[in-house]
């Protein structure tokens, strides 16, 4: 499972990892939501920021939950995150 963290790493290695960003949005859910960046290459122990504009393409008001997940699971073990996955 992913870690949640107070802080970052002390430092990062020299050593790279690339990450690759995947949306979803629920069936019926009138969203356009993508990564502003597919990949994202890192040093191990890195912090990193990924952005993802949502738009509602309904002329009404809707809710949804934003949620996130690592994937092989087993490498969830090695994300920490240490920030909300939020929206303004």
């Amino acid at each position: 499972a992913t870690r949640v963290g107070a802080a970052p790493s002390a430092a990062p290695i020299d050593r790279e990892i690339t990450i690759r960003f995947d949306a979803n949005v629920a069936p019926g859910l009138p969203w356009a939501f993508a990564p502003v960046e597919r990949d994202l290459t890192i040093k191990v122990g890195a912090t990193s920021l990924a952005h993802y504009p949502a738009a509602n393409r309904s002329a009404l008001e809707t809710h949804a939950n934003a949620t996130y997940n690592v994937s092989p699971p087993q490498a969830g073990a090695y994300f920490v995150k240490i920030q909300c996955f939020c929206f303004d």
